[in-house]
Protein backbone atom coordinates (compact mmCIF):
# COMPACT_ATOMS: atom_id res chain seq x y z
CA UNK A 1 0.00 0.00 0.00
CA UNK A 2 1.21 3.30 -1.11
CA UNK A 3 0.62 6.12 1.66
CA UNK A 4 1.21 9.95 1.24
CA UNK A 5 1.59 9.87 -2.30
CA UNK A 6 -0.19 10.02 -5.55
CA UNK A 7 0.34 7.84 -8.36
CA UNK A 8 -0.58 7.24 -11.49
CA UNK A 9 -3.48 3.94 -12.31
CA UNK A 10 -4.72 3.06 -15.47
CA UNK A 11 -8.20 1.11 -15.11
CA UNK A 12 -10.01 -0.78 -18.07
CA UNK A 13 -12.86 0.95 -16.68
CA UNK A 14 -11.81 4.48 -17.08
CA UNK A 15 -11.67 7.28 -19.46
CA UNK A 16 -8.30 8.53 -20.00
CA UNK A 17 -5.37 8.35 -17.30
CA UNK A 18 -5.59 9.88 -13.64
CA UNK A 19 -3.88 10.18 -10.81
CA UNK A 20 -5.13 8.25 -7.72
CA UNK A 21 -4.32 9.14 -4.28
CA UNK A 22 -3.92 5.83 -2.50
CA UNK A 23 -2.89 6.91 0.91
CA UNK A 24 -6.34 6.61 1.99
CA UNK A 25 -7.52 3.06 0.40
CA UNK A 26 -5.61 -0.02 -0.25
CA UNK A 27 -5.76 -0.83 -4.35
CA UNK A 28 -7.52 -3.71 -4.32
CA UNK A 29 -10.66 -1.61 -2.55
CA UNK A 30 -10.14 1.04 -4.91
CA UNK A 31 -10.12 -1.60 -8.04
CA UNK A 32 -13.67 -3.36 -5.98
CA UNK A 33 -15.18 0.41 -6.13
CA UNK A 34 -14.27 0.71 -9.75
CA UNK A 35 -13.95 4.89 -10.45
CA UNK A 36 -14.53 6.28 -13.07
CA UNK A 37 -11.89 9.34 -13.06
CA UNK A 38 -11.90 12.26 -15.26
CA UNK A 39 -8.97 15.07 -15.85
CA UNK A 40 -9.65 18.45 -15.12
CA UNK A 41 -7.32 21.45 -15.12
CA UNK A 42 -4.85 19.09 -15.66
CA UNK A 43 -5.05 17.24 -12.03
CA UNK A 44 -6.85 14.00 -11.33
CA UNK A 45 -10.63 14.56 -10.08
CA UNK A 46 -12.97 11.67 -8.74
CA UNK A 47 -16.41 12.10 -10.41
CA UNK A 48 -18.67 11.68 -8.35
CA UNK A 49 -17.81 13.08 -4.98
CA UNK A 50 -18.12 16.12 -4.02
CA UNK A 51 -19.56 18.89 -4.99
CA UNK A 52 -19.55 22.39 -2.88
CA UNK A 53 -16.89 20.95 -0.89
CA UNK A 54 -19.33 18.32 0.36
CA UNK A 55 -20.29 14.84 -0.40
CA UNK A 56 -22.64 14.72 -3.32
CA UNK A 57 -24.17 11.17 -2.28
CA UNK A 58 -26.16 12.18 1.07
CA UNK A 59 -27.04 15.02 -0.98
CA UNK A 60 -28.25 13.00 -4.26
CA UNK A 61 -30.00 10.52 -1.97
CA UNK A 62 -32.79 12.37 -1.31
CA UNK A 63 -33.72 12.97 -5.18
CA UNK A 64 -34.36 8.68 -5.05
CA UNK A 65 -36.32 8.42 -1.88
CA UNK A 66 -38.74 10.77 -2.82
CA UNK A 67 -39.20 10.86 -6.82
CA UNK A 68 -39.11 6.52 -6.75
CA UNK A 69 -42.00 6.06 -3.98
CA UNK A 70 -44.07 9.19 -5.82
CA UNK A 71 -43.49 7.44 -9.34
CA UNK A 72 -44.67 4.09 -7.49
CA UNK A 73 -48.01 5.66 -6.07
CA UNK A 74 -48.47 7.25 -9.17
CA UNK A 75 -48.56 4.15 -11.31
CA UNK A 76 -50.25 1.83 -8.92
CA UNK A 77 -52.74 4.55 -9.23
CA UNK A 78 -52.72 4.73 -13.56
CA UNK A 79 -53.32 0.68 -12.86
CA UNK A 80 -57.07 1.33 -12.11
CA UNK A 81 -57.33 4.82 -13.98
CA UNK A 82 -56.06 5.12 -17.35
CA UNK A 83 -57.51 7.93 -17.92
CA UNK A 84 -55.57 9.44 -15.60
CA UNK A 85 -52.46 8.04 -16.53
CA UNK A 86 -53.66 9.85 -20.32
CA UNK A 87 -53.78 13.13 -18.82
CA UNK A 88 -50.99 12.86 -16.37
CA UNK A 89 -48.51 10.21 -17.51
CA UNK A 90 -45.87 12.12 -19.33
CA UNK A 91 -45.01 13.60 -16.27
CA UNK A 92 -44.50 10.73 -14.14
CA UNK A 93 -42.99 9.56 -17.00
CA UNK A 94 -39.80 12.51 -16.58
CA UNK A 95 -40.32 11.31 -12.40
CA UNK A 96 -39.22 8.40 -13.32
CA UNK A 97 -36.91 8.97 -16.05
CA UNK A 98 -35.51 11.60 -13.22
CA UNK A 99 -35.30 9.08 -10.52
CA UNK A 100 -33.32 6.76 -12.72
CA UNK A 101 -30.59 8.93 -13.23
CA UNK A 102 -30.54 10.07 -9.65
CA UNK A 103 -30.21 6.26 -8.40
CA UNK A 104 -27.21 5.54 -11.02
CA UNK A 105 -25.57 8.95 -9.35
CA UNK A 106 -26.34 8.15 -6.03
CA UNK A 107 -24.66 4.74 -6.87
CA UNK A 108 -21.49 5.57 -8.05
CA UNK A 109 -21.34 8.56 -5.23
CA UNK A 110 -21.91 6.24 -2.34
CA UNK A 111 -19.12 4.04 -3.99
CA UNK A 112 -16.81 6.92 -3.41
CA UNK A 113 -18.25 8.29 -0.29
CA UNK A 114 -17.51 4.51 0.93
CA UNK A 115 -13.78 5.04 0.75
CA UNK A 116 -13.54 7.58 2.96
CA UNK A 117 -15.51 6.46 6.03
CA UNK A 118 -15.90 2.52 5.16
CA UNK A 119 -18.45 0.30 3.52
CA UNK A 120 -21.08 -0.85 5.02
CA UNK A 121 -21.96 -4.08 3.67
CA UNK A 122 -25.73 -4.80 4.19
CA UNK A 123 -26.31 -0.63 2.32
CA UNK A 124 -24.16 -1.72 -0.48
CA UNK A 125 -25.62 -4.96 -1.12
CA UNK A 126 -29.24 -3.05 -1.21
CA UNK A 127 -28.59 -0.31 -2.91
CA UNK A 128 -26.30 -1.53 -5.80
CA UNK A 129 -29.32 -2.75 -7.60
CA UNK A 130 -31.63 0.59 -7.37
CA UNK A 131 -30.79 1.69 -10.48
CA UNK A 132 -31.42 -1.49 -12.23
CA UNK A 133 -34.79 -1.50 -10.12
CA UNK A 134 -35.44 2.13 -11.48
CA UNK A 135 -34.59 1.33 -14.75
CA UNK A 136 -37.15 -1.41 -15.22
CA UNK A 137 -39.57 0.45 -14.05
CA UNK A 138 -38.81 3.17 -15.90
CA UNK A 139 -40.01 1.62 -18.92
CA UNK A 140 -43.03 -0.58 -17.60
CA UNK A 141 -43.92 2.77 -16.74
CA UNK A 142 -43.55 4.53 -20.17
CA UNK A 143 -44.66 1.62 -21.34
CA UNK A 144 -47.74 1.88 -19.39
CA UNK A 145 -48.63 5.55 -21.02
CA UNK A 146 -47.78 4.91 -24.53
CA UNK A 147 -50.34 2.22 -24.62
CA UNK A 148 -52.97 4.24 -22.14
CA UNK A 149 -52.11 7.67 -24.25
CA UNK A 150 -54.37 6.96 -27.44
CA UNK A 151 -56.70 4.11 -25.87
CA UNK A 152 -59.88 4.06 -23.66
CA UNK A 153 -60.62 3.22 -20.31
CA UNK A 154 -61.35 -0.63 -21.32
CA UNK A 155 -58.08 -1.98 -21.69
CA UNK A 156 -57.42 -5.18 -23.66
CA UNK A 157 -55.85 -8.19 -22.32
CA UNK A 158 -52.51 -7.14 -23.17
CA UNK A 159 -52.81 -4.04 -21.74
CA UNK A 160 -54.02 -5.25 -18.22
CA UNK A 161 -51.10 -7.72 -18.32
CA UNK A 162 -48.92 -4.52 -19.00
CA UNK A 163 -50.81 -2.66 -16.63
CA UNK A 164 -50.43 -5.42 -13.57
CA UNK A 165 -46.59 -5.77 -14.54
CA UNK A 166 -46.50 -1.74 -14.42
CA UNK A 167 -47.97 -2.31 -10.66
CA UNK A 168 -45.90 -5.13 -9.38
CA UNK A 169 -42.70 -3.29 -10.31
CA UNK A 170 -43.98 0.03 -8.65
CA UNK A 171 -44.36 -2.16 -5.48
CA UNK A 172 -41.37 -3.22 -6.08
CA UNK A 173 -39.83 0.09 -6.80
CA UNK A 174 -41.53 1.24 -3.54
CA UNK A 175 -40.07 -0.83 -1.30
CA UNK A 176 -36.62 -0.94 -2.76
CA UNK A 177 -36.16 3.02 -2.31
CA UNK A 178 -37.41 2.50 1.27
CA UNK A 179 -35.09 -0.74 1.81
CA UNK A 180 -32.43 1.34 0.51
CA UNK A 181 -32.80 4.52 2.17
CA UNK A 182 -33.29 3.00 5.39
CA UNK A 183 -30.19 0.64 5.48
CA UNK A 184 -28.25 3.69 4.17
CA UNK A 185 -29.71 5.52 7.10
CA UNK A 186 -29.33 2.89 9.55
CA UNK A 187 -25.08 2.66 8.35
CA UNK A 188 -25.20 6.82 9.39
CA UNK A 189 -27.20 6.99 12.29
CA UNK A 190 -27.46 3.66 14.43
CA UNK A 191 -23.84 3.89 15.91
CA UNK A 192 -24.74 7.14 17.23
CA UNK A 193 -28.05 6.42 18.57
CA UNK A 194 -26.62 3.52 20.16
CA UNK A 195 -23.69 4.98 21.62
CA UNK A 196 -25.12 8.46 22.95
CA UNK A 197 -28.76 9.69 24.53
CA UNK A 198 -30.58 12.71 24.70
CA UNK A 199 -29.66 15.29 26.10
CA UNK A 200 -31.41 19.37 27.59
CA UNK A 201 -30.95 21.76 24.78
CA UNK A 202 -30.09 24.91 25.87
CA UNK A 203 -32.35 27.54 26.40
CA UNK A 204 -31.52 31.39 25.33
Amino acid sequence: MVTGKTVSVRLFWAYGRCNVPLDFVSYARWRSAKFTCAVIAGKGTVLFDTIGGLPLHPLVVHAVVILMPLTAIAVIIFTFRPRLNRKYGWIVCWLAFFSTGAAAVAKESGERLATRVGFPGEHIAIARWTPYVAGLFFLLTVALWWYDRKGDDRRSVAGSALALAAMAMAFVALYWAIRAGHSGATAVWDPIIKHTTPGTYPKK
